[in-house]
C-alpha cells in the first residue's frame, strides 16, 4: 500500500561478502523517524546489499512495505511489553529497545542492552507463521486491549514504547475503536 510513492533506502556494504539473511538492522530509529516525518503514509523500503566480488561489486535488493514492518513491530512491542519485569517495565517504557530486522525485511528480536540498572534483555518475534489477514485481525484486539491513554511521563516522549505502540494503532488500525464497539454489541 504506497499512499505517498515514498521508497526508503537502507544501503549496507560490508567489507566482506554476506547475504541479506546475514545482516542485522536496528530499525528503532526510523521508527522515530517514521513517527515525526512521514506519519501516516506507507512507503517501501528497500533494502540493497553491496559486496565486494571477484569482478567488481555484486548486488542483492530486496524491498518491504512499512505497513508489514509497523504491524510486525507493534506485536513485538506488545510481546515485549508482556514479558517486562515489574520492577524494570516503567524505568524502560520510555525508552525504545533496539528493533532488529533483517537484510529482508524480517523482523527478529527486540533488545534492551544492559545498563548499570538491569540486565540485558531481548524478545524474539514470534508471529512470522501468521498471515497477514491474521495479523491484522490479532491486531485489532491487541490495538483495543493497549491503553488509551498514556502514563503522564510517556506524553513528553515521542520515542517510547507506549508513544510507537499508539502511533502504529493510529497508522494501521485508525477505527480500533469502533471494531471495540462492534465487538461488544
Amino acid at each position: 500500500m504506497r499512499e505517498s510513492g515514498l521508497t526508503i533506502e537502507l544501503n549496507v556494504s560490508p567489507p566482506v561478502r554476506v547475504t541479506l539473511e546475514d545482516i542485522r538492522i536496528d530499525v528503532s530509529g526510523l521508527m522515530r523517524w517514521v513517527y515525526v516525518e512521514i506519519q501516516g503514509t506507507h512507503p517501501d523500503i528497500r533494502i540493497s546489499l553491496t559486496y565486494p566480488s571477484g569482478n567488481g561489486f555484486a548486488l542483492e535488493v530486496t524491498s518491504t512495505a512499512m505497513e508489514a514492518l509497523l504491524r510486525g513491530v507493534f506485536f513485538l512491542l506488545s510481546d515485549l511489553i508482556a514479558s517486562w519485569p515489574d520492577d524494570v517495565g516503567k524505568k524502560v517504557s520510555n525508552i525504545l529497545p533496539e528493533i532488529w530486522i533483517n537484510g529482508k525485511g524480517a523482523i527478529i528480536e527486540a533488545t534492551y542492552p544492559a545498563t548499570h540498572a538491569h540486565k540485558s534483555w531481548s524478545v524474539a518475534y514470534k508471529h512470522s507463521h501468521l498471515r497477514k489477514q491474521e495479523l491484522v485481525q490479532i491486531g485489532y484486539r491487541k490495538a483495543a486491549a493497549f491503553p488509551d491513554e498514556l502514563d503522564p511521563s510517556a506524553r513528553r516522549i515521542e520515542d517510547g514504547v507506549t508513544r510507537t505502540m499508539q502511533m502504529i494503532r493510529r497508522t494501521l488500525w485508525k477505527d480500533w475503536r469502533s471494531k471495540r464497539t462492534s465487538k461488544r454489541a
